[in-house]
């Protein structure tokens, strides 16, 4: 029961911070930019997709128009049979068609660029000022999404081809056409999740792990259609191409492409939440750890003003008089004091002299931990003293994830120095 209890704290705790995090990257800016670019590049793509598959298959170019159209997301959302026919007749073998062709691939890169943009504000560390590789990494995901609509339309004629094969003994049965649509529906669902997940994977400098970034699909994935299955039953589909036209399928093609991308985004919040649990952990614990009770912070003092769950694995109870660390020690771990008085000393022979009191809600050690040098002081226990203990690669990851420890870290590393340097001072005199 504890055990269930703990899992179910760290994941409502996982999902408030990526929630958090989600509305402070302004990422739902992001899913409309990307769903207005894939509006703006899905002709293009499909274009791509038509003169791909004309190319492999030697076919005729009508025959490969059928085969795009048959599937029922292109031929239901774009009216583009005559549109691909003409293109195809004009892409021919020459320095025309090559331009026509390379012309259209810059066309749909609209596309690939907002994810990009979205996950760079993800993740941190992406690289950036350099024009060639920003590029190069918006064909490649470019290409990616189009052998995902290859992929796609091959499995949906191999698909056809089962269905007439088995269709003429078991079409009368209603369970089979309704296994067939379900299958078709996983396949397109599992499509959208390797998406998400390979350009998780490979568009970040620092891509979530594996299994993170598979969590992340994942969730988004399964959001996305809960959600796309709530609009599909509130939204009359009927009366809106009855008042709109071809627009109501556009309107609810749009509607279906921006939540993508919203859970899409989300998801990879959810991956990186998922590497970066413990130190966004830390960092929202800090924030809410002297912060007094009101209404609007409820839920946050509620899952997050303990130092329990996960955060217990790094507290450390010190007793009174006990030397947390002594000066010319190489120990490397930065301390945050959550109850309890420390001294700092600077000197081995002025044990009843400290030259700064150290309380709750303070660092001490941070100065070891980011230039990996010996200590400089020595810190002891005034009065029994509970302390999180963070190691060199958490508190740089803290560092990275929380802009408001640098400055917290700077003001205090400030007062310990002034407090030094009045000391030396005072001795000197």
């Amino acid at each position: 029961m504890g055990n269930f209890s703990s899992r179910a704290r760290t994941f409502i705790q996982s999902a408030l911070i990526s929630l958090q995090l989600f509305g402070r990257n302004g990422l739902a800016n992001h899913a409309a930019a990307g769903a207005y670019g894939f509006l703006l590049s899905a002709i293009p793509a499909l274009l791509l997709v038509a003169f791909i598959l004309l190319t492999a298959l030697r076919s005729s170019v009508h025959a490969v128009t059928q085969l795009i159209m048959n599937i029922a997301f292109f031929r239901d959302n774009f009216e583009g049979a005559r549109l691909i026919e003409t293109f195809l007749a004009a892409a021919r073998p020459g320095i025309s068609g090559v331009i026509s062709v390379l012309s259209i691939f810059w066309a749909a890169r609209i596309f690939a660029q907002s994810i990009q943009r979205g996950l760079k504000i993800i993740f941190p560390g992406m690289k950036a000022g350099n024009l060639f590789l920003d590029n190069l990494m918006i064909f490649a995901v470019e290409a990616l999404v189009i052998l995902a609509a290859i992929a796609l339309v091959l499995s949906s004629r191999l698909a056809r081809m089962l269905y007439g094969v088995f269709g003429s003994l078991l079409g009368n049965f209603p369970a089979f056409t309704q296994a067939s649509d379900f299958l078709l529906n996983l396949l397109s669902l599992a499509g959208l999740g390797l998406l998400s997940y390979f350009t998780y994977r490979i568009i970040p400098a620092r891509p979530p792990r594996r299994s993170s970034a598979l969590k992340g699909a994942l969730a988004g994935i399964v959001l996305f259609k809960i959600t796309s299955l709530l609009l599909h039953l509130f939204v009359n589909e009927i009366r809106y191409n009855f008042l709109y036209g071809t627009l109501g399928n556009l309107l609810i093609l749009l509607a279906d492409v921006y939540f993508f991308f919203y859970f899409y985004f989300f998801g990879a919040q959810i991956a990186f939440v998922i590497d970066s649990f413990d130190a966004l952990l830390f960092s929202r614990f800090r924030q809410i750890h002297k912060q007094a009770p009101t209404i609007s912070n409820f839920i946050d003092r509620k899952f997050f003003a303990s130092a329990s769950g996960r955060l217990r694995r790094y507290v450390r109870t010190f007793t009174k008089g006990e030397t947390i660390f002594s000066r010319g020690e190489n120990s490397l771990e930065a301390y945050y004091i959550l109850s309890g008085e420390a001294g700092l000393y600077v000197r081995d022979d002025a044990e009843d002299d400290a030259v700064t009191v150290l309380r709750s809600g303070a660092f001490f050690g941070e100065t070891a931990c980011l230039f990996s040098e010996a200590r400089t002081s020595t810190v002891r226990a005034l009065t029994d003293t509970t302390a999180i203990v963070l190691s060199p690669a958490l508190f740089a990851e803290v560092l990275a994830s929380d802009t408001a420890m640098d400055r917290a870290v700077i003001e205090n590393l400030s007062r310990k120095l002034k407090h030094v340097n009045e000391e030396f001072r005072r001795q000197g005199e």
